[in-house]
């Protein structure tokens, strides 16, 4: 399919379009008229999170630091927290409270929603101040403690050193340097005073920790009254809904013309039914004739649509000129007599003496057309013998072009039609006009065309863009050719 094709479905489907685009902008502002302002205030603190390592290196463990923070988000929405919240202001109702962990910082935001800004503000404010009591509750002091017992340690090592260096002297003293006793005082000095040192470097660093890890948490920005509500962006939602109802309606519009067998262009028609496009001619809606087209303009544009239709079916069959032409259709309500008449009407233009035969005898509309009488047809002038031709042809406002009317509605058409009568008058016919146009009934609806097709020289179809359906082309165009009527092509009409 071409862009056109897409462009031509849209116009043809363009109210589904419309109707899901109202639709999706009718929801959208009633949503918004019948919404009730809410007031967002938020509060933003920060968890120190705790480091590895010491004074001379200091790492940070992210996987442990996020399982941290989730749990300080659940911690502030939990169950005991939300019951000290409610106590502490005296109220049963609380807003929506929502607690988000800021992504790669140290940041938990609390919000509360509610109508009224003011009370808001003040629930994101006390849950603040009451989820930062309970972390600070929460956290060990563990360094604090290592601290401590290091330091303990080191006294009580002190002890023992500063009592070795004693016993190291006094040995020293007595004996002199030489002795075994010294030397053995000696080595033990060294290592309690290693080990001590040893113990003071660890307490350091625990320290150094307990110093990192002291920091409290903070409020970064507390709650203040939010100045606007939480109104929707009205606009984007309203480009939204056009966009997903353009999208959902073009859907729709595509499925509804997979599913549509009716025929829209010319193309179309022909890829179906494999037969040449004759011509398109535009056919008015109420069976109007060109000669009464009141606007000149298009009067003048029917003309050359005609005259197009003429010459094409000149060029048609170039071994003999057509003197009789049918003209029928698949369904019924198609301007096959308008269309026909038209045509009669740019043939005399042509300079070509012209006879109509209303073959349709079921609901003739010729003589209608014409402002013609039908009291005397095709159907009396096979019943009647003695009725000549001559007597009951009918002589139109167009000069040179007459008319053959179909008459009273006969008991058998399809056995009028196809008898010897019939066969006479349309070979009488061809020898005193240059060329004898037929139009009958739809091919199928009743049997009509395919009787008629057996005495004429071409059979033209007419299809009605939008109206005539694909299997309807397909069984009309079988049905004549089963019959082995020269079919010459389709005419589209407009």
């Amino acid at each position: 399919m071409t862009f056109q094709d897409y462009v031509a479905i849209l116009w043809r489907r363009k109210f589904v379009l419309i109707i899901f685009v109202v639709l999706a902008v009718a929801v959208v502002l009633f949503r918004e008229r019948r919404s009730i302002p809410t007031y967002t205030s938020s509060a933003t603190v920060r968890i120190p999170t705790a480091p590895l390592g010491s004074q001379d290196y200091v790492a940070i463990n992210l996987f442990y630091n996020d399982r941290l923070m989730k749990t300080f988000t659940y911690i502030a929405t939990s169950d005991p927290i939300l019951n000290r919240l409610r106590d502490a202001l005296e109220v049963d109702r609380l807003p929506n409270i929502r607690v988000d962990a800021i992504v790669d910082t140290e940041l938990i935001r609390i919000s509360a929603t509610d109508r009224d800004p003011q009370y808001a503000t003040d629930i994101a404010n006390e849950l603040t101040r009451i989820f930062i009591d309970e972390v600070e509750t929460l956290q060990t002091p563990s360094s604090r403690a290592s601290a401590d017992i290091l330091l303990n340690a080191a006294n009580e090592l002190e002890n023992d050193v500063d009592e070795a260096r004693n016993q190291y002297q006094e040995l020293v003293e007595q004996f002199g340097s030489a002795d075994e006793r010294i030397i053995a005082a000696e080595r033990v000095l060294r290592v309690r005073e290693e080990s001590w040192i040893s113990l003071l470097e660890q307490y350091e660093n625990a320290r150094v920790t307990q110093e990192i890890n002291a920091v409290p948490p903070v409020i970064v920005e507390s709650a203040t009254l939010p100045r606007k509500s939480n109104s929707s962006n009205t606009m984007l939602n309203l480009a939204l809904a056009l966009i997903l109802s353009a999208s959902a309606g073009l859907m729709v519009a595509l499925v509804m013309e997979n599913l549509d067998t009716r025929l829209y262009n010319s193309r179309a028609i022909a890829n179906v039914s494999n037969l040449p496009i004759i011509d398109e001619v535009h056919a008015s809606k109420r069976g109007t004739l060109v000669t009464n087209v009141r606007s000149q303009r298009s009067r003048s544009h029917q003309f050359t649509d005609y005259s197009d239709l003429r010459t094409s079916l000149y060029m048609m069959n170039n071994d003999a000129p057509l003197k009789s032409v049918l003209f029928t259709s698949s369904e019924v309500d198609v301007t096959t007599s308008e269309i026909m008449a038209n045509l009669g009407i740019a043939a005399v233009r042509g300079g070509q003496k012209v006879l109509l035969i209303d073959g349709d005898l079921r609901k003739p509309q010729l003589h209608k057309l014409f402002g013609l009488e039908n009291n005397q047809g095709l159907t009396e002038l096979c019943k009647n013998k003695s009725l000549l031709l001559s007597n009951i042809i009918q002589k139109t406002s167009v000069k040179e072009l007459h008319l053959l009317s179909a008459g009273a509605p006969p008991t058998d058409p399809p056995a009028l039609l196809g008898s010897d009568c019939f066969k006479q008058t349309i070979a009488t016919a061809k020898q005193h006009y240059d060329i004898v146009l037929i139009v009958s009934s739809a091919v199928n609806v009743t049997t009509d065309s395919l009787v008629l097709t057996s005495h004429v020289d071409a059979t033209v179809i007419i299809v009605k863009i939008g109206q005539t359906t694909s299997e309807e082309l397909l069984s009309a165009r079988d049905s004549l050719q089963i019959a082995r009527s020269n079919l010459l092509g389709v005419v589209v009409s407009k």
